[in-house]
């Protein structure tokens, strides 16, 4: 007679997440708010303290809940959030698992269809959004400060207007990774001038309701931006260049727009 391998156990703590998983979705348990205390939560599910620490570890580590301490600590449901999903991808990054260039490559896929959307959906409220942006920018380099926070800025408000929640969530994503691998890189104050540049150009496509032009500029001004990746680090001085095997150019990080022609400006 053939045993049959009888299923393993269901360990406590798994029933503690699987139920308070379903209650979080269904909107039984709302953001913000506070769990029962460890003691009534074991009385609920007829377990230790222990297997409900255990369960309350896996969905803080899943980003349903989070623990707060102090004398009005406790176990507080979280807001929706897409931390998990960054933490998960960061450390695919550091590990070598994921390439920045693929980053950059996602983002030239999406971004010039997100601006598109739009500004088809709602130019005029874009155009009053971005000329803010803008004009808060080219102050901050005026005044010789840096204008990194600005640049995403402008990225981000393209997203939100698109009026798609997905488009906006796969871009801040996108930008938070791409910001974690860009503090590692020394500041270079040219690519905000170049990056203001571009925005000019893209606010007076979007001001003239233009969406395939504002698309174009896009892709163009992500194409300058993923060069970056391409040019070798600032040697230091004293040493040696690296040898390295002849292959195709990389492309330049310039300001200058393709078919721009240079004009001649009185000082």
């Amino acid at each position: 007679m053939r045993m049959t391998a009888s299923p393993a156990p269901v360990r406590a703590y798994h029933r503690i997440v699987a139920q308070l998983r379903s209650d979080i979705f269904a909107g039984r348990r709302q953001p913000g708010e506070r769990l029962p205390p460890e003691p009534a939560l074991a009385a609920q599910f007829g377990v230790s303290r222990a297997g409900v620490r255990e369960a309350l570890r896996v969905l803080e580590l899943q980003g349903l809940v989070q623990v707060r301490h102090g004398h009005a600590g406790g176990v507080f449901v979280t807001e929706p959030t897409c931390a998990p999903v960054v933490g998960a991808l960061e450390d695919l990054l550091r590990r070598g698992h994921l390439d920045p260039r693929e980053l950059y490559e996602a983002r030239q896929a999406v971004e010039p269809a997100i601006v598109r959307l739009a500004v088809e959906r709602d130019a005029p409220a874009l155009a009053a959004a971005l000329a803010d942006n803008v004009a808060r920018s080219a102050a901050a380099l005026a005044a010789g400060e840096g204008g990194s926070a600005l640049n995403r800025e402008f990225h981000r408000l393209v997203a939100e207007r698109a009026g798609n929640s997905v488009l906006a969530l796969v871009m801040h994503v996108l930008q938070e990774l791409l910001e974690q691998h860009d503090q590692r890189r020394p500041p270079v104050r040219a690519l905000s001038r170049c990056a203001l540049a571009d925005h000019r150009r893209l606010l007076a496509a979007v001001q003239a309701g233009d969406a395939a032009r504002a698309e174009q500029l896009m892709r163009e001004h992500l194409a300058r931006l993923a060069g970056r990746l391409h040019r070798p680090a600032p040697r230091r001085v004293g040493t040696m260049p690296a040898r390295s095997t002849p292959g195709p150019a990389a492309p330049a990080a310039s300001c200058r727009p393709a078919g721009h022609r240079e004009e001649s400006r009185t000082p």
